[in-house]
């Protein structure tokens, strides 16, 4: 065994036998607590870039109660990170319940422990960093189920490879400037090497890239029902965006059956059932993919951008601007459809699933559905 599996071993060992003593020890390092949605921090190399994950601003002051997705990331006395406590959706007696990331710095090496949201605060994962001049050379990753080492080459020409990852053998490489700031991160897999991340030009921007993108979702929308061998008539048209941090673009489409409707009706659930797509025996088919052919560049970038700049919000309004459009064709033309068929947007965990439908029926349509037990 060498030396590096020893130490991830060593350290999941403590991690897990230590955990409350190393939560307290963390917390009480802290000297300055700061509050903000998504990550601040990570000790492996463009982790936000190689990950497409969006980047944490800090909050300009504590919210009264943290809400899905707000981080509470605590600084020690020289300014590293020493505890990330990430709040979930769960809510228990008025406390929203939290997952715990502890950091301890030794000489060349950063100890990571990950704990999840419940009150046992269970080990989720271990990870050791070591690092050279600051940055991580190799990093060791230990749940239960697994062990894996990814290795970083840092060359003098301005390119990181991740020359080893044991997880998926996948190979990274990223092209960065004189500052270590990167230019452009790319992906090999099979041989097959794309793009996953580039450093944006002026005139790209959300609402530019927005514009393009949705006019060609609803027209793939229509060109994609069109070539469609429909099975049976369809009560709604379902366009499923993640609201969980995850790339917003393109959307998932789904279409809901008058036969499945009338079924769910006759139950006593169907509320669980009427607004998740998820749910719905034609939910994201190879033949109903949105894919935007010749235009992975722009989706890609729109996608960068919303992550970069912590805009779920705005990359929802897209997605909500493509169901109105939708809503808009006679759909009589184009399906075997209902009387009340209807074209709506919805996120992956339902979290704005009012707002979604209000958009969808309007304000007063809604207060029915509400009141015949329709909406959960």
């Amino acid at each position: 065994m060498s030396d590096p599996e020893e130490q991830l071993e060593a350290w999941f060992a403590r991690a897990e036998s230590e955990g409350p003593e190393l939560r307290i020890g963390a917390a009480n390092s802290v000297q300055d607590w700061k509050w903000s949605k998504w990550w601040l921090w990570n000790p492996q190399p463009f982790w936000f870039e190689r990950g497409n994950y969006a980047r944490g601003k800090p909050f300009k002051q504590a919210p009264e109660s943290p809400e899905y997705h707000h981080f509470c990331t605590g600084f020690d006395e020289l300014g590293r990170v020493s505890v990330e406590r990430q709040y979930s959706e769960i809510e228990r007696q008025g406390k929203r319940w939290f997952g715990e990331t502890v950091f301890v710095h030794a000489p060349g090496m950063v100890f990571q422990a990950e704990y999840d949201h419940s009150p046992e605060k269970e080990l989720k994962a271990a990870r050791v960093h070591w690092l050279e001049e600051g940055q991580a050379k190799l990093s060791g990753h230990m749940t239960r189920r697994k062990t894996w080492f990814e290795e970083f080459d840092w060359s003098t020409d301005g390119r990181l490879v991740l020359t080893r990852s044991d997880v998926d053998g996948h190979v990274i490489d990223v092209d960065y400037d004189f500052a270590r700031n990167p230019v452009e991160v790319r992906q090999t897999n099979a041989g097959r090497t794309s793009v996953i991340w580039q450093r944006r030009q002026p005139k790209q921007t959300i609402s530019a890239l927005g514009r393009v993108v949705t006019d060609a979702l609803v027209q793939r929308v229509v060109q994609r029902l069109k070539a469609w061998s429909q099975p049976e008539p369809a009560w709604c048209l379902a366009l499923s965006y993640s609201d969980d941090g995850n790339a917003i673009f393109p959307p998932l489409l789904g279409v809901g059956f008058e036969s499945e409707r009338r079924a769910w009706l006759a139950g006593k659930n169907a509320a669980t059932y009427l607004w998740n797509p998820a749910e719905y025996r034609c939910f994201d088919p190879e033949e109903l993919s949105l894919d935007l052919p010749g235009m992975d560049a722009q989706v890609r970038m729109l996608n960068q951008l919303i992550a970069d700049k912590d805009a779920g919000d705005k990359g929802v309004a897209l997605v909500r601007r493509v169901a109105k459009e939708l809503r808009e064709l006679d759909w009589s033309e184009l399906m075997d459809v209902a009387d009340d068929f209807v074209v709506f947007s919805v996120g992956t965990e339902l979290v704005e699933l009012e707002k979604d439908l209000k958009n969808a029926f309007g304000a007063k349509r809604f207060k029915e559905l509400k009141k015949d037990g329709l909406v959960p």
